[in-house]
């Protein structure tokens, strides 16, 4: 028969080690029923998880470790953040990446707060200061505060303060100085 030959130079000592597939492996884990030991429930939907991966946040730890009332509860409700919002902290809890839009990330960001993630926290304060604009402006600084995001306060209000007049006359200022006038009050001293 014919044989095929291979030809390779034994003196190229190159070598491409194929790129990880952990973060892909682990996202198929996410709501999956593949070893999971704990179900969450968000908006009325199911939502199951792996305990060791939750791990990597404090208030997962403290949850499940006896801390908190939820310890040893096979079905835990979650009443702060939204279905969509829960599984991106899921994806980042489970493969450290997660993309995060800007319509989401004042959202995300209060949950990687709520959660105890910080490096999500910072991920999502990029994403608000990357898009900060006239128009959303007083509502990024309005969530900062809230939340205790000291660098992203300090950034939208340095914003604020650069590009006063027109912010001043945004709806999302109204609703910052209607909910909170002592951010107002602060913009004003500080002009």
């Amino acid at each position: 028969g014919d044989f095929i030959k291979f030809e390779f130079n034994l003196d190229d000592l190159s070598y491409e080690v194929p790129e990880s597939t952990m973060a892909n492996d682990m996202k198929v884990l996410i709501n999956s029923d593949t070893f999971s030991d704990i179900t969450f429930v968000v908006e009325g939907f199911e939502i199951r998880a792996h305990k060791i991966m939750l791990i990597r946040s404090s208030y997962f730890r403290a949850m499940l470790t006896g801390c908190m009332i939820e310890a040893g509860q096979p079905v835990i409700y979650i009443e702060e953040v939204s279905y969509d919002i829960f599984l991106k902290v899921l994806e980042y809890l489970y493969t450290d990446q997660v993309e995060v839009v800007f319509e989401d990330a004042m959202d995300l960001f209060a949950a990687a707060d709520l959660f105890d993630v910080p490096r999500l926290k910072a991920i999502c304060e990029k994403t608000m200061l990357e898009k900060i604009c006239i128009e959303n402006a007083a509502s990024i600084f309005h969530a900062a505060d809230a939340h205790s995001a000291v660098v992203l306060r300090e950034k939208s209000l340095h914003y604020i303060l650069k590009h006063f007049e027109p912010i001043s006359k945004t709806s999302d200022f109204e609703e910052m100085a209607r909910s909170n006038v002592d951010l107002v009050v602060e913009i004003l001293r500080n002009r």
